[in-house]
């Protein structure tokens, strides 16, 4: 008796990485291993819904019947999913951030012009001083 979980865990282990090995490609695959996080997650909601039904953890049958749910469409929508997660992250991070994002480049283009202004104020007031400058060491002859 003591052995048949042992066998049932190793046949969901053998199910578990045929589910994986037909999501991921490699370890270097991040959208396989989020679509393979995607259907461990689904797998964690069936049980504790199966369990909230029933009030007992599922049977091997049962549980090989959830798994053997999963077609090569589901699959491919887990796969579709993992690959759309991260830029729709990433859209929702830049629009979250866009506002501050237009407040520093405004911030930044009328800190440049008014450095431009103060250049140009500078260096006209500068053209004036050598003006004087010239202008008194002539005794304003000219």
């Amino acid at each position: 008796m003591a052995s048949e979980p042992l066998s049932a865990a190793s046949d969901r282990d053998i199910h578990d990485a045929h589910i994986y090995d037909r999501l991921v490609e490699d370890e270097q695959d991040v959208e396989g291993l989020l679509a393979y996080a995607l259907y461990k997650k689904s797998e964690r909601t069936w049980l504790r819904d199966f369990r909230q039904r029933h009030g007992r953890a599922p049977v091997d049958p049962e549980l090989d019947e959830f798994i053997h749910t999963y077609d090569s469409d589901d699959l491919g929508r887990l796969r579709s999913d993992a690959e759309q997660r991260p830029l729709r992250y990433a859209n929702e991070f830049v629009d979250m951030q866009t506002p501050e994002i237009e407040r520093a480049s405004v911030n930044a283009a009328i800190g440049a012009n008014f450095e431009h202004l103060d250049t140009a104020h500078s260096v006209r007031h500068c053209a004036l001083m050598i003006t004087c400058l010239a202008y008194g060491r002539s005794g304003g002859d000219e």
